[in-house]
């Protein structure tokens, strides 16, 4: 993943949330630097999580496809031809 989504690289998310462990919290100014770093933070966790459940939501569409085309161009044929193939038995062993 790169910045053409507005996602940072996983490695520099890393990076961020080791410096923000490691940064001094003494001051006012420090503290509300690290809680923006956070929310920050959270937000691209967020964004990254929606975009799994994207592409996710994605591929669980596209197995259905795949699976609603094998029964249409498979299963159903052949059921087809199993009915056909009982009343041709049927009606060529009937006798009145």
């Amino acid at each position: 993943m790169s910045d053409q989504y507005g996602i940072p690289e996983m490695n520099g998310t890393i990076k961020t949330l080791v410096a923000l462990m490691a940064s001094p919290l003494d001051t006012a100014e420090q503290q509300a630097q690290a809680i923006r770093s956070s929310i920050q933070l959270q937000l691209h966790t967020y964004m990254l999580q929606m975009q799994l459940l994207e592409n996710i939501n994605m591929l669980m569409e596209e197995r259905k496809g795949i699976i609603t085309r094998v029964i249409d161009k498979g299963v159903v044929p052949f059921l087809y031809f199993i009915a056909m193939a009982i009343l041709w038995i049927v009606f060529n062993t009937f006798k009145p």
